[in-house]
């Protein structure tokens, strides 16, 4: 389950609509991934096939994520992925984080 603050990528975007640039607009063929913020949870937005010009069923968006961009976008929290994020410290004191795909391919690397 997503909670806000939570740092995810999509991988369908054909649901998802909100603002970006001062205006309304849609992540299509999400050519934008991410990663998004979750900013809020437990929604129950409806998208309609007017909204999304196609047609296709309604579908409810339950989660508002903003793309780091000034892009705030409502989208069903199915079609999002959780990106885990791993700390890596040094001797020195300082940290680092990477994605769970670094984290993976650096487990990989040093096994």
């Amino acid at each position: 389950m997503l909670k806000v603050g939570d740092t995810v990528e999509m991988f369908d975007g054909s649901y998802a609509f909100g603002v970006k640039n001062g205006g309304y607009d849609t992540l299509w063929r999400c050519s934008e991934r991410g990663p998004f913020t979750v900013i809020v949870v437990g929604l129950k937005t409806t998208i309609n096939a007017k909204q999304r010009m196609c047609d296709r069923s309604p579908a409810t968006a339950n989660i508002l994520i903003g793309d780091n961009d000034g892009g705030f976008w409502f989208v069903p929290s199915r079609f999002a992925r959780k990106l885990n994020k791993h700390t890596i410290t040094f001797d020195n004191g300082d940290a680092i984080e990477i994605s769970d795909e670094s984290y993976r391919a650096l487990r990989n690397q040093l096994s």
